[in-house]
């Protein structure tokens, strides 16, 4: 498998281990989210964890441009995208913070986090048949 394939597949595997409890436990999942993102310090560990997680899909993009092209950019730009998401969680907690709190309390509707866990998996299992099949 080459590099390109394999941190797409991880990012593909955390995108549907992350949101798929949604569709079958969605309020108890949101609980834990609001336990997770409870303070500015657990914030910026996530978005820690977010930019190293970005880094190798940024890397292995810029080095397949040439074997695939269009994809290898946009996988690229989905690692950059991600970098900016956290670098926004690392230098600006409270912002992200108000805005979570402000969306926890708005969705507590079950079939409304039910269908945005199916959202996720099945944005999940399109980059994993990306990482798969394509490249």
């Amino acid at each position: 498998m080459e590099p390109l394939a394999i941190a797409t597949a991880i990012v593909a595997l955390l995108i549907i281990a992350s949101r798929g409890p949604l569709i079958f436990a969605p309020t108890a999942t949101l609980n834990v989210y609001r336990r997770w993102l409870s303070t500015p310090g657990r914030i910026r560990l996530v978005g820690s964890l977010a930019a190293l997680l970005a880094v190798p899909l940024i890397v292995t993009g810029r080095e397949a441009q040439t074997q695939h092209g269009g994809i290898a950019i946009g996988i690229e730009g989905l690692g950059w995208l991600m970098m900016g998401a956290a670098l926004w969680l690392v230098l600006a907690p409270q912002h992200y913070l108000r805005i979570v709190y402000a969306v926890f309390d708005a969705v507590s509707d079950p079939t409304l986090l039910r269908v945005v866990g199916v959202f996720a998996v099945a944005i999940g299992l399109g980059l994993g048949w990306v990482a798969f099949f394509v490249l």
